[in-house]
């Protein structure tokens, strides 16, 4: 009975932000972002946020989620596909056409404070690829695994656990950066909200390559490149939506 309380304790505990990237994981895409815009489109974004930093804006759609108000933002964060199978275009909310619709929005200066805060979060949501995921298991947080020797599920590990225990940050993504040229398609793709998402879908794969349920360090190893690489693809994103939008 003391294993099984212990087991649920571990579980709530590594569970309870497993709704999107880490708080970490938004700061480092909205950092990435600013190291890449231009100084007229922060210049007009700071008009609009005044006191509000770009990393706080990145995170305020998570925090809004305790917020009666805000209970019909909940599936904009991600979108169920089956396995095997495509998007197909839907009216229901979910995170592609709200992040389209956000975008699109901005370009015609609707709102503009509060989809600036919809596409800093959801630019990053969509990279990560649990967000992309699959119906069955919640996109991974009803998956139970074995991290360090703690229970907790697959999208808590990749949301947070593998960019605190491997270090990963805003420096370490644009170390990362240098080795990519400038012309590569992997990362520069002109906004497409669904190619990012069939991107990010293919990591699936990958993501799920796991025995017995144990996080093993290989895995850790593997991944950690890759989360770095979906966070630096979401911050030069980001800013390349924002510079198309405050053109001058």
């Amino acid at each position: 009975m003391f294993r099984f309380l212990l087991i649920s304790i571990c579980i709530l505990i590594f569970s309870q932000k497993n709704y999107a990237w880490s708080k970490e994981g938004h700061h480092i895409v909205a950092q990435i972002a600013k190291n890449y815009l231009k100084q007229s489109t922060l210049d007009s974004i700071q008009k609009y946020f005044k006191d509000l930093s770009f990393e706080e804006a990145s995170c305020w759609m998570d925090e809004v989620k305790k917020d009666d108000n805000y209970k019909y933002l909940y599936n904009w964060h991600f979108v169920n596909i089956a396995p095997d199978a495509s998007y197909v275009k839907t009216e229901n909310p979910n995170i592609i056409n709200q992040l389209e619709l956000a975008i699109q929005n901005l370009h015609q200066k609707k709102d503009v404070f509060f989809n600036l805060k919809v596409i800093f979060h959801l630019i990053g949501d969509l990279h990560q690829p649990l967000h992309t995921g699959y119906a069955s298991d919640k996109g991974g947080n009803t998956k139970s695994v074995q991290y360090f020797n703690k229970s907790t599920n697959l999208h808590y590990v990749w949301d947070e656990l593998i960019i605190k225990s491997e270090k990963i940050d805003a420096s370490t993504c644009l170390i990362l950066a240098k080795t990519i040229p400038l012309n590569n398609h992997v990362i520069y793709n002109n906004g497409n909200v669904l190619e990012w998402a069939i991107e990010s879908r293919m990591l699936l794969k990958n993501v799920y390559q796991i025995k017995n349920d144990y996080i093993s360090h290989a895995y850790i190893n593997r991944n950690a490149t890759v989360i770095e690489l979906q966070l630096l693809k979401a911050g030069i994103r980001l800013a390349e939506v924002l510079d198309a939008i405050f053109k001058k």
